[in-house]
Protein backbone atom coordinates (compact mmCIF):
# COMPACT_ATOMS: atom_id res chain seq x y z
CA UNK A 1 0.00 0.00 0.00
CA UNK A 2 1.14 3.75 -0.84
CA UNK A 3 1.24 6.30 0.85
CA UNK A 4 2.27 9.82 -0.08
CA UNK A 5 3.19 13.00 1.60
CA UNK A 6 2.46 15.76 -0.87
CA UNK A 7 3.89 19.43 -0.81
CA UNK A 8 1.31 22.01 0.81
CA UNK A 9 1.11 24.17 -2.21
CA UNK A 10 -1.25 27.04 0.56
CA UNK A 11 -0.13 30.37 1.03
CA UNK A 12 1.59 30.91 4.57
CA UNK A 13 1.22 27.03 5.21
CA UNK A 14 4.60 25.86 6.28
CA UNK A 15 4.19 22.30 7.97
CA UNK A 16 4.53 19.25 6.46
CA UNK A 17 1.83 16.25 6.93
CA UNK A 18 4.09 13.59 8.35
CA UNK A 19 8.07 14.02 10.30
CA UNK A 20 10.99 11.65 9.39
CA UNK A 21 10.30 9.83 12.86
CA UNK A 22 6.71 8.46 11.99
CA UNK A 23 8.45 7.07 8.53
CA UNK A 24 9.99 3.85 10.09
CA UNK A 25 6.62 2.95 12.26
CA UNK A 26 4.60 2.66 8.64
CA UNK A 27 7.38 1.18 6.40
CA UNK A 28 7.50 -1.58 9.29
CA UNK A 29 3.70 -2.20 8.78
CA UNK A 30 4.34 -3.19 5.38
CA UNK A 31 3.44 0.96 3.95
CA UNK A 32 5.31 1.97 1.06
CA UNK A 33 6.31 5.59 2.16
CA UNK A 34 6.80 8.48 -0.59
CA UNK A 35 7.72 12.20 0.09
CA UNK A 36 7.16 14.74 -2.83
CA UNK A 37 10.55 16.44 -2.66
CA UNK A 38 10.72 19.18 -0.74
CA UNK A 39 7.43 18.34 1.24
CA UNK A 40 9.32 18.86 4.50
CA UNK A 41 11.52 22.40 3.51
CA UNK A 42 9.30 24.88 5.45
CA UNK A 43 8.90 22.23 8.51
CA UNK A 44 12.85 22.13 8.27
CA UNK A 45 12.88 18.64 7.42
CA UNK A 46 14.91 17.87 4.28
CA UNK A 47 14.37 15.05 2.11
CA UNK A 48 17.58 13.48 3.07
CA UNK A 49 16.00 12.53 6.72
CA UNK A 50 12.89 11.25 5.15
CA UNK A 51 15.02 9.04 3.11
CA UNK A 52 17.58 8.07 5.97
CA UNK A 53 14.20 6.85 8.08
CA UNK A 54 13.40 4.65 5.25
CA UNK A 55 10.60 6.84 2.75
CA UNK A 56 11.45 7.26 -0.95
CA UNK A 57 11.49 11.23 -1.95
CA UNK A 58 10.52 11.04 -5.54
CA UNK A 59 7.75 12.98 -7.75
CA UNK A 60 4.31 11.24 -6.93
CA UNK A 61 1.70 9.39 -9.37
CA UNK A 62 -1.23 10.68 -7.91
CA UNK A 63 -3.01 8.00 -9.29
CA UNK A 64 -0.93 5.23 -7.84
CA UNK A 65 -1.25 6.96 -4.53
CA UNK A 66 -3.50 4.54 -1.92
CA UNK A 67 -3.09 6.92 1.11
CA UNK A 68 -2.52 10.64 0.80
CA UNK A 69 -1.61 12.79 3.58
CA UNK A 70 -1.80 16.69 3.38
CA UNK A 71 -2.40 19.11 6.35
CA UNK A 72 -4.08 21.73 4.30
CA UNK A 73 -6.63 19.91 1.36
CA UNK A 74 -5.88 18.62 -1.65
CA UNK A 75 -6.88 20.80 -4.12
CA UNK A 76 -9.76 19.68 -6.66
CA UNK A 77 -7.39 19.39 -9.57
CA UNK A 78 -4.99 16.94 -7.34
CA UNK A 79 -8.15 15.10 -6.34
CA UNK A 80 -9.28 14.25 -9.73
CA UNK A 81 -5.69 12.39 -10.49
CA UNK A 82 -6.58 9.95 -7.48
CA UNK A 83 -7.85 6.57 -8.01
CA UNK A 84 -11.12 5.80 -7.10
CA UNK A 85 -10.92 3.80 -3.29
CA UNK A 86 -8.21 6.07 -2.24
CA UNK A 87 -8.47 7.72 0.80
CA UNK A 88 -7.15 11.46 1.97
CA UNK A 89 -6.08 12.73 6.23
CA UNK A 90 -6.16 16.64 5.81
CA UNK A 91 -7.62 19.61 7.44
CA UNK A 92 -11.23 19.53 5.66
CA UNK A 93 -13.52 22.67 6.43
CA UNK A 94 -16.20 20.62 4.97
CA UNK A 95 -18.70 24.27 5.18
CA UNK A 96 -16.05 26.21 3.65
CA UNK A 97 -14.84 23.51 1.13
CA UNK A 98 -18.13 21.97 -0.74
CA UNK A 99 -16.68 21.93 -4.38
CA UNK A 100 -14.15 19.83 -2.77
CA UNK A 101 -16.21 17.60 -1.05
CA UNK A 102 -18.31 17.10 -4.16
CA UNK A 103 -14.97 16.17 -6.03
CA UNK A 104 -14.18 13.70 -3.22
CA UNK A 105 -17.17 12.24 -3.37
CA UNK A 106 -17.39 12.34 -7.57
CA UNK A 107 -13.92 10.93 -7.70
CA UNK A 108 -15.25 7.92 -4.91
CA UNK A 109 -12.36 9.38 -2.64
CA UNK A 110 -12.30 8.89 1.42
CA UNK A 111 -11.69 11.74 2.95
CA UNK A 112 -10.94 12.77 6.77
CA UNK A 113 -11.12 15.46 8.13
CA UNK A 114 -8.70 15.53 10.67
CA UNK A 115 -10.40 18.26 13.00
CA UNK A 116 -13.21 15.85 13.58
CA UNK A 117 -11.01 13.22 14.94
CA UNK A 118 -11.32 13.27 18.77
Amino acid sequence: MLLAVVTETREGEARVAMVPELVPKLTDLGYDVVVEPGAGLRAMHPDSEYVDAGASAESLALGDVDVMLSVQPLAPSQVRQLKPGAATFSFLPTAQELDLVTELRDQQVTAFAMELVP
